[in-house]
This record gives C-alpha cells, structure tokens and sequence, in this order.
C-alpha cells in the first residue's frame, strides 16, 4: 500500500500535449488530476472527456485564473 501523498495535478490549457500527459498522470500511483482549466470555453471538459474519460470530480474551468485561484 502507498502511504505517500499523491501529487495532485491542475492543467493550465486543453492542448494537444495533453494526448499524453493526461493519461500518464491518470496512471500514476502517486498523481492525482484535480482540475482543468482553458481560455476557450468548454475545451478543458472536452479535453477531459477524451484524453481522461475515467476520472471522476476533476474540476473544469473556463478561465485559467479560476484554477489558479483553487486551493
């Protein structure tokens, strides 16, 4: 059993490079996806929904000062 925190992750950008990172940190042990955030309205669910479908409670936002300002 990992008894080690997990780092949690928030994605400024629904990119392309996300194709990789998205899933590397869903597999990860020791990482956890908390939230996404883009400028372009609906893109971070969208990026979410195709790169990470199996997470649940990842936070989506539509403004990068938004995720900035999640604790």
């Amino acid at each position: 059993m990992n008894t080690q925190p997990k780092l949690r992750w928030g994605i400024l950008g629904a990119a392309r490079v996300n194709e990789r990172l998205l899933p590397a940190i869903v597999e990860a042990d020791n990482a956890e996806l908390v939230a996404i955030a883009s400028r372009r309205p609906g893109a971070a669910a969208e990026t979410l929904a195709k790169y990470a479908p199996q997470q649940q409670n990842v936070r989506c936002y539509n403004n990068l000062e938004a995720l900035l300002d999640d604790r």
